[in-house]
C-alpha cells in the first residue's frame, strides 16, 4: 500500500562508489578495485573507473 511515502533512496553500486570517490574517501585506484571486487570488471580497470566516475 502506498501512503504517499517516497521510496527509500538506496544508492546503486556505481553511485555509491562515485559518492565515496567524490567525497575523497577513496582514490581512483580504490574505486577501480571496488568495481573489480563487485564483479563489474574482470580486472582492476582504471579506464572503466574513470568513465564511471566522470574523470
Amino acid at each position: 500500500m502506498n501512503h504517499g511515502n517516497k521510496a527509500l533512496n538506496i544508492p546503486g553500486f556505481h553511485e555509491s562508489v562515485k559518492r565515496d570517490f567524490e567525497a575523497g574517501l577513496i582514490t581512483l585506484e580504490q574505486a577501480a578495485t571496488e568495481f573489480y571486487k563487485g564483479n563489474w570488471t574482470a580486472f582492476v580497470d582504471m579506464d572503466y573507473a574513470k568513465k564511471q566516475l566522470g574523470v
